[in-house]
């Protein structure tokens, strides 16, 4: 199976297109699913390591994750704590005063 892939030699580099060929023969479910939860992982760890970036902060609890959120097509985002944010010094005084705002609107709904 062929797949149009592109990588770059270095990061200076521009990313070249070629077409990756891919032997699957061989392969047993057990395999296919090993190769789709290491997949799954490296994308989950570089979504998390853009969202904290500069926090050094990692999930407090052991996470949860569905695979159906790493389908190609798909992109979620990972929303952070503001809690946490808060605590770090992450947000400025008109960010949380603009939370502070919110919080009160939702208050007030009940």
């Amino acid at each position: 199976m062929k797949t149009e892939v592109s990588a770059k030699i270095t990061i200076q580099k521009e990313s070249r297109p070629f077409n990756l060929t891919i032997d699957w023969d061989g392969l047993t479910e057990d395999d296919m699913r090993a190769l789709a939860q290491r997949s799954i992982v490296i994308a989950w760890q570089n979504k998390h390591r853009v969202a904290n970036e500069g926090s050094g902060q990692w999930p407090d609890a052991d996470p949860e994750i569905k695979a159906t959120d790493y389908r190609l097509g798909v992109r979620t985002q990972l929303v952070r704590d503001p809690v946490k944010m808060i605590e770090a010094g992450e947000l400025s005084a008109d960010q949380l005063k603009a939370l502070a705002d919110i919080i009160r609107k939702k208050m007030q709904q009940g």
